[in-house]
């Protein structure tokens, strides 16, 4: 059995004593640039570059795991949205958006046809990054699709959104239901070119009140997760604080979810109690990328302690994390056995 296959085991309920390693999330790093020869921003974008850097993940540490894209905003410029493209060790970022009313959220404009979504710009360097991947039988291979309400957010401006929750609950269903079809179209078109599909949502309680997670979250992305399910296993990600609504995220039909639980790890596996699957919970930032491998064992150990699935970071790895923490979390079985 190699690394592949014991992902595959775990996201099909076959819990070992010591899970797998995996990461979902963004992996790409500034020595995994330099030793692939595949650099940001360009492997952002050019699909040979894109594969080459995540690939580097198995290459270099023995993962089983890879992942692309290594951008939540895809979807936001093929749209239309201003990105900037980003350096060496930064990702690119929305910056501006020509459907974002001022102060005010605006109407829902024309946009361009789902079929043309599917093969525009960056969208369609990303299929085709999925394309040539997949070829790639060795590794478990996850690619990354934002959910509408992350999408409407980008596009109608996030404060918009959520102060339309209270002033124009109407017009922020409408917005939100209007990237529902190219979602769903996006995960049809990603399932069969992978083996996980990843769902990034916006849950974040800080922002999102809980009273409004049926609203905006629960009505509108089981859809898309049934189109990932299709032809591959789904997986769904929020960032930030989502303990007030893990029950609800955990039960939206999806395989597998990863939160940042590695605050209170053990009241999210018992509030998930086996409604999915669990990934987690290494900080990525405070282990991860500033921590010792010390540091990155004990957190695994942790994950492990805490009912895990696999073992991996919460959120998306730094750019700037050490080749010998990703090398310890890849191989932290061997120092626990």
């Amino acid at each position: 059995m190699n690394a592949r296959d014991e992902i595959v085991d775990a996201m099909e309920g076959r819990r070992a004593e010591l899970p797998p390693p995996a990461v979902f999330t963004s992996t790409a790093t500034v020595s995994q640039m330099d030793s692939s020869g595949c650099s940001w921003p360009e492997a952002n974008f050019d699909p040979q570059k894109l594969v080459g850097l995540s690939l580097e993940m198995n290459r270099r540490f023995g993962f089983g795991s890879v992942r692309l894209p290594f951008s939540i905003a895809v979807e936001a410029k093929v749209h239309g949205c201003e990105v900037a493209e980003g350096k060496k060790d930064t990702p690119p970022l929305v910056l501006s958006s020509p459907y974002a009313g001022k102060g005010a959220l605006s109407d829902v404009p024309d946009l361009m046809p789902v079929d043309e979504f599917l093969s525009s710009g960056w969208v369609a360097s990303v299929l085709q990054a999925a394309e040539l991947m997949n070829k790639h039988e060795e590794v478990f291979k996850t690619v990354s699709i934002d959910g509408p309400f992350s999408v409407a957010e980008f596009l109608a401006g996030a404060e918009n959104m959520i102060m339309g929750l209270l002033t124009e609950p109407a017009l922020v269903d409408k917005w939100i239901s209007a990237m529902v079809p190219y979602q769903e179209a996006y995960a049809s078109r990603v399932t069969e070119l992978c083996d996980n599909v990843m769902v990034i949502e916006e849950a974040d309680t800080s922002i999102l009140p809980p009273e409004y997670f049926d609203q905006v979250i629960g009505s509108k992305l089981p859809g898309v997760i049934l189109k990932a399910m299709k032809s591959s296993f789904c997986s769904l990600h929020s960032c930030g604080d989502t303990i007030a609504v893990v029950d609800e995220l955990s039960n939206l039909g999806e395989d597998l979810i990863s939160c940042e639980a590695s605050e209170s790890p053990r009241a999210y596996t018992e509030r998930i109690h086996r409604k999915c699957k669990v990934l987690g919970s290494v900080n990525p930032i405070r282990v991860l990328m500033q921590g010792t491998p010390l540091d990155v064992l004990e957190a695994a150990a942790h994950s492990v302690e805490a009912g895990f699935d696999l073992i991996g970071p919460e959120c998306g790895v730094s750019p700037l994390t050490s080749d010998e923490n990703l090398m310890m979390l890849s191989h932290y079985r061997e120092r626990l056995r």
